[in-house]
C-alpha cells in the first residue's frame, strides 16, 4: 500500500476541488482493487490509472478534469486523445502500483 509523506498536518491540507476528488477516489480504487499495465481493466478489478479515473468520475467532465490535473501533475502534455500520455506513463517497464497511487494522491492535493 502506497502512502504519501505529508509535510504538514492533514488538517492543513486544502479542500479538494472536483478534479482532486476524482483523483483521490481513483487512487483509493487502485489501492482497494489493484493496478495493472497495458489494459484499462474492469470495475471491481485491477485497473490502470485511466480506468480508475473513469470509474471515479460521475460525468465525462469530471473524467476530463481529473485526467488533465493528473497529466499536469506528472509534467506531461495534455492531448485530446484522452489518456494517451497517462497510459504511456503508466506502462513504462518497472512502474509500480505504489508510484501510481502516490502520484495520484499528490496530484489531488497539488503536492
Amino acid at each position: 500500500m502506497a502512502t504519501i509523506e505529508l509535510e504538514r498536518p492533514v488538517e492543513a491540507l486544502p479542500e479538494l476541488d472536483e478534479a482532486g476528488q476524482v483523483l483521490r477516489r481513483a487512487a483509493e480504487s487502485l489501492r482497494r482493487n489493484g493496478w495493472l499495465q497495458g489494459d484499462e481493466g474492469r470495475p471491481g478489478r485491477p485497473r490502470c490509472p485511466l480506468g480508475a479515473l473513469s470509474g471515479a468520475s460521475r460525468t465525462k467532465d469530471e473524467l476530463i478534469a481529473g485526467a488533465k490535473m493528473f497529466t499536469s501533475a506528472l509534467g506531461l502534455e495534455w492531448t485530446h486523445a484522452l489518456g494517451l500520455n497517462i497510459a504511456a506513463w503508466n506502462d513504462v517497464p518497472g512502474r509500480t502500483a505504489e508510484e501510481v497511487i502516490e502520484a495520484m494522491e499528490r496530484a489531488a492535493y497539488w503536492l
